[in-house]
């Protein structure tokens, strides 16, 4: 996605790609964390600093966060 490993590391999902609140992303990730149920899902994705679409499989990890797969498919 063009970060470096520095921009990523130690940041939440939401600092890290501030254009995932309030859509898909967002909605998807809280719903694995407390459903347990996996999703899987193609998004827009543009945040100012990212242009892509996007394909987007979630899984919950056992320790109750979620595992986030994406795929450019621009």
């Amino acid at each position: 996605v063009g970060l470096s490993r520095d921009a990523l590391l130690g940041r939440s999902m939401w600092e890290a790609f501030p254009g995932t609140v309030g859509n898909a992303f967002e909605a998807a990730y809280r719903r694995v964390a407390d459903e347990g149920t996996p999703a899987h899902f193609t998004h827009d994705y543009s945040d100012g600093r990212l242009d892509l679409v996007t394909e987007v499989d979630v899984y919950r990890t056992p320790e109750g966060g979620v595992a986030v797969f994406w795929r450019d498919v621009t």
